[in-house]
């Protein structure tokens, strides 16, 4: 099991590591100052957060704009035991037509504590 990312306490809670970041990645397909947003938040949050062991934070940081080489499955041993293996990668949605880019989301209205995940259609 992977150890808890520890945070320094100058990092207010409402802009949590994770959460500012994925908000960046959804609005820099929009405009090329969004990308600048992440790359930078990106470099941030480097500092903040511990890596995992295997880890390296000396590789690229972002372009200016995402490519497909930007995305990488989540690790296995970060995801919950038996979840299904569609889980943590959203590759084929990103090559379906037209395009999935996420294979999770809540429910409207949002009650805080349900995700629906979808299922990749089969071959």
């Amino acid at each position: 099991m992977a150890a808890a990312l520890p945070v320094q306490a100058s990092v207010p809670a409402d802009a949590a590591p994770a959460r500012t970041l994925r908000r960046l990645t959804l609005c820099a397909t929009r405009s090329a100052a969004a990308v600048d947003r992440v790359r930078c938040t990106s470099r941030d949050l480097r500092l903040v957060i511990a890596s995992d062991p295997d880890g390296d934070t000396t590789l690229p940081n972002y372009g200016t704009k995402f490519l497909e080489s930007d995305y990488a499955a989540i690790p296995r041993r970060d995801l919950p035991y038996g979840v299904p293996s569609f889980l943590g990668d959203d590759r084929k949605g990103r090559a379906a037509t037209p395009s999935v880019r996420t294979s999770v989301s809540r429910p409207v209205p949002d009650d805080r504590h349900t995700l629906k995940w979808i299922a990749p259609k089969s071959a």
